[in-house]
C-alpha cells in the first residue's frame, strides 16, 4: 500500500477515492484484520452485495425487527426462508421463537409494500 495521502478522503474534490485511501479508511475503521478479512471474504459472495444493499434501504422498523430476528437466531443455518401467497418472504427459526412473544411483533411490518414473488 502506497504513503496514506494527507488529506483527509472525506474531502476529496472529487469524491473519487482510490484503492488505497479505500482500503485506508477501513483500515482505519476496523483495524481487526480477522473481521477484514471476514468482510471481504463476504463481499465476493454471490448475491450478497445485492443482499446488503437491500437492508441498508429497508425502512428503520423493518431492518430493526430483521435484527431482532437475526441475534435472537444462534443457529443461523436453521433459519428457513420461505415466500407466502402475498407475495411476503417468511423467516422462521426456533431460537428466534422461543425468544420473541407475540406482543413484541409490530403491525407496522404488514404496511410494508409487499416484493414480488420470484420468477
Amino acid at each position: 500500500m502506497s504513503r496514506m495521502n494527507a488529506r483527509s478522503p472525506t474531502k476529496r474534490r472529487s469524491g473519487a477515492w482510490s484503492a488505497d485511501e479505500i482500503l485506508q479508511a477501513l483500515i482505519a475503521h476496523e483495524p481487526d484484520v480477522a473481521r477484514l478479512t471476514e468482510i471481504c471474504h463476504l463481499t465476493r459472495q454471490p448475491g450478497m452485495l445485492e443482499i446488503v444493499r437491500a437492508i441498508v434501504a429497508m425502512p428503520d422498523g423493518a431492518r430493526a425487527a430483521l435484527e431482532a430476528f437475526l441475534a435472537a437466531s444462534r443457529e443461523w443455518g436453521a433459519i428457513s426462508a420461505d415466500w407466502d401467497a402475498a407475495g411476503r418472504l417468511i423467516l422462521n427459526s426456533l431460537q428466534a421463537a422461543r425468544k420473541c412473544a407475540p406482543e413484541h411483533y409490530s403491525a407496522d411490518l404488514d404496511n410494508l409494500e409487499k416484493p414480488p414473488l420470484p420468477h
